[in-house]
């Protein structure tokens, strides 16, 4: 894979990560806001449940990237 390539997906998954990063921390403040009207949060808390697990997956992928990139284009 060219260097260029290989920048713009690490690119593309750090921007990913980051925003994902935002949608969990907007979720547990509805969360947390629901909590505290009193209101139910089950669903509310399944879905932050899933952010969650999907931001895992997006800094797992990233870590991957991160070390492939090391070996295709070391300092």
């Amino acid at each position: 894979m060219p260097n260029e390539m290989i920048d713009r997906h690490f690119a593309i998954a750090v921007r990913h990560a980051k925003a994902g990063e935002c949608r969990v921390a907007e979720q547990l403040q509805r969360v947390q806001a629901l909590r505290h009207a009193g209101l139910d949060t089950a669903r509310s808390q399944e879905f932050l449940d899933v952010l969650v697990a999907s931001l895992k997956l997006m800094n797992d992928h990233l870590a991957l990237l991160t070390r492939e990139r090391a070996v295709i284009q070391p300092d």
